[in-house]
């Protein structure tokens, strides 16, 4: 098999479950003290010996340097192959194919294609040289790269290399901060009080004067006599920013849809109203930027003790 042909048979794994390629997972047989890795679409590993998650993670040294001669020879730790110890030097079966779904995993086998440099390992009962073949079953993710980019509306998965790379950061990013916001506010993001902005009646929207945690005199806008709060899907133009002073809070900027912008320019009017009818008299800052059709958001917080109560809020 050429490097042609081998990269095309790595392939048939990533075309399966590309987020799982060359995941490593490791088990053991206490019984026989066997240990197994499986870089999962690429190889399994069979070891006559238990051996740590740690030592594992190294890769043997089956390859050279790019460079001779040059110092360090690679960025990353390895492991010598010493052939003359049979606990340290795997019996290694390479994938053969991906044999489909059943009951909800795919199954992919490996074979032995080549002896162990060792030979035998002196205990023909339990030795693991016997084994030819592996079927390693895989439960399937519920949501694949390409149904998450869906979801978060990034388009169709293209089957080109870089673009693959790009969407599956853009998923990444999308997924990292939807968890990262999940944990920071929990009590907030749950409420089924929120709204999307195509359910918001623009003729329905008000404001009033209010204040949040004994602060400044603020501006509410209502929603069918209840606070208006929205959900939907943003995509982040700028990362988030924290800061850890006495106000705690976050601040990060996002794209916005038409019916977003148009459900907040209302909002922003009816707020800009209440300001100048309040006697405010300062610089009016929209909240859309209207020309990169974003919109800054601040997340806010006043600290008791250790518990932080936590209030989304818009700026410009």
């Amino acid at each position: 098999m050429n490097r042609y042909d081998a990269v095309n048979h790595l392939m048939k794994a990533a075309n399966v479950d590309q987020s799982r390629l060359l995941q490593q997972s490791t088990c053991y047989n206490n019984k026989h003290n066997w240990t197994f890795s499986v870089s999962w679409g690429y190889s399994v590993q069979i070891y006559d010996k238990i051996h740590s998650q740690s030592y594992l993670e190294r890769p043997i040294e089956t390859f050279g340097e790019w460079r001779k001669g040059a110092w360090p020879p690679y960025m990353f730790n390895v492991r010598e192959l010493k052939s003359n110890n049979c606990g340290e030097v795997p019996n290694v079966l390479f994938f053969d194919n991906v044999e489909g779904t059943r009951l909800n995993h795919i199954v992919t086998t490996y074979v032995k294609k080549t002896p162990r440099s060792c030979g035998s390992s002196g205990n023909d009962d339990h030795s693991i040289d016997g084994v030819l073949k592996i079927r390693v079953f895989s439960p399937m993710h519920k949501l694949h790269v390409g149904s998450l980019a869906a979801y978060f509306k990034l388009g169709e998965q293209v089957h080109r290399s870089l673009d693959n790379v790009r969407m599956n950061l853009e998923v990444v990013k999308h997924c990292g901060t939807i968890l990262f916001l999940e944990s920071m506010f929990p009590d907030v993001l749950p409420q089924s009080s929120w709204i999307s902005p195509n359910e918001v009646s623009i003729p329905s929207t008000y404001a009033i004067p209010t204040s949040f945690n004994d602060e400044k005199p603020k501006i509410c806008v209502m929603h069918h006599d209840i606070d208006l709060n929205l959900h939907c899907i943003l995509n982040m133009r700028f990362g988030i920013r924290k800061s850890d002073d006495a106000s705690r809070r976050l601040t990060f900027v996002v794209d916005a849809s038409s019916c977003l912008c148009e459900v907040l320019d209302e909002c922003d009017a009816h707020a800009k109203q209440m300001y100048k009818d309040s006697g405010g008299g300062s610089e009016w800052l929209p909240v859309v930027h209207k020309y990169y059709q974003s919109v800054r958001l601040l997340l806010k917080a006043r600290v008791d003790g250790e518990i932080a109560h936590w209030r989304t809020q818009i700026e410009r």
